[in-house]
């Protein structure tokens, strides 16, 4: 009623979304959820796909000499968003889901988008988490992760997500000095 549509326009919109892969109905329930479709759809951008292309054969090199998987991963609407992802060769291996959303406060990656973003983006980035990531920083407590950040030029953290990994992400700019992603490797010992 609110988009001012009949049920029918909106079952046939639902029926278009759903063969076209956008969304997929969950199984017992008349609900529906998103699939990645709109983020393969999102890589194909220009930006992403250079920025990917340029990494991939880096990322692949770096597991194989280092036995550990590393993923990359890009400030995206206030959070952190995995758009490339490598194992590592052996037969164990840790890894993150490309496509996996990674909070700002609570990961390496999400210190490294804000310890390199200026002020102004980094109270965008804030303003914008998302319900599940919503956390908030004092603004001595940005001000000291973005000065120990800046000044190591890396960052290296237990994982807050996985006992027993330790996250070490290093910042990527593009030509002009900004940061456009951090490379993260979740490392097992």
């Amino acid at each position: 009623e609110r988009l001012d549509r009949s049920k029918g326009e909106i079952f046939r919109m639902l029926a278009v979304l759903e063969q076209r892969d956008y969304i997929r109905s969950e199984a017992n329930s008349d609900k529906y959820a998103l699939t990645l479709k709109l983020f393969e759809v999102a890589h194909q951008t220009s930006q992403v796909k250079l920025l990917t292309n340029a990494a991939i054969p880096v990322m692949r090199n770096l597991a194989k000499v280092i036995e550990q998987s590393c993923h990359l991963v890009i400030p995206s609407n206030g959070r952190g968003l995995v758009i490339a992802q490598q194992d590592n060769p052996g037969d164990r291996h840790f890894g993150v889901r490309l496509g996996s959303e990674v909070p700002l406060i609570d990961s390496c990656s999400g210190h490294i988008i804000l310890g390199y973003s200026n002020v102004d983006e980094q109270a965008e980035l804030l303003a914008n988490q998302p319900k599940q990531f919503q956390k908030s920083i004092s603004k001595a407590a940005l001000t000291t992760l973005t000065r120990r950040i800046q000044s190591k030029g890396y960052e290296k953290i237990k994982s807050i997500q996985v006992q027993g990994v330790l996250d070490i992400g290093y910042p990527i700019f593009d030509y002009s000095g900004h940061l456009i992603g951090a490379l993260i490797v979740p490392y097992l010992e």
